[in-house]
């Protein structure tokens, strides 16, 4: 029973204190071409007028008062492997939705930027509140992007025909052992 009580405590304290909670925020840019952006499971925001963010966000740029962001998954290109990549992403051409990502590769400074009109709005993401959210733009999306900073540390999985080399190999290894024991 006491147990119970620590556990329920401990929920409580979790719940009540710690960090800033994720929130779906909002930010515009300015001008004639000028947007409005909300991104969910955001804990900050940023937007920035008369500029897209792979030309602009580079790592000597600060976005968050941090430098050292690399470009890790862009919604529209091909590139695969890297460390963060939408699981589901923003849809160019669409003013709203939902975005995912399979893991966070153990990194924990991760923005999402969505670039429309005469700029793009980039969004903090609170890693520990979970793996997606929701999206919206005033104007129809170009692109969404995302960039991180530090090392991944969750490995990269070994694809499926490794796995069964290796297994096919204990196989054999154990087959060896087997027949010289037999002997």
């Amino acid at each position: 029973m006491r147990f119970t009580a620590f556990l329920a405590a401990a929920a409580a304290a979790l719940a009540l204190g710690g960090a800033a909670q994720a929130a779906v925020l909002s930010c515009s840019t300015t001008g004639p071409s000028g947007a409005s952006f909300s991104l969910g499971n955001a804990l900050d925001k940023s937007c920035v007028s008369g500029a897209n963010d792979t030309n602009t966000i580079t790592s000597s740029y600060s976005l968050f008062g941090k430098t050292g962001w690399t470009l890790s998954d862009k919604n529209d290109d091909a590139v695969t492997g890297s460390p963060v990549s939408f699981a589901t992403g923003p849809v160019n051409g669409t003013k709203s939705g939902t975005w995912s990502v399979a893991s966070w590769a153990g990194l924990t400074e991760v923005i999402i930027t969505l670039k429309a009109g005469n700029g793009f709005a980039a969004f903090l993401i609170d890693v520990a509140a979970g793996l997606g959210g929701s999206w919206s733009s005033s104007k129809d999306l170009s692109h969404a992007s995302i960039y991180y900073r530090g090392t991944p540390t969750t490995p990269i999985p070994l694809p499926p025909a490794a796995l069964m080399l290796l297994g096919g190999l204990g196989a054999l290894g154990a087959l060896r052992f087997g027949r010289r024991r037999a002997a």
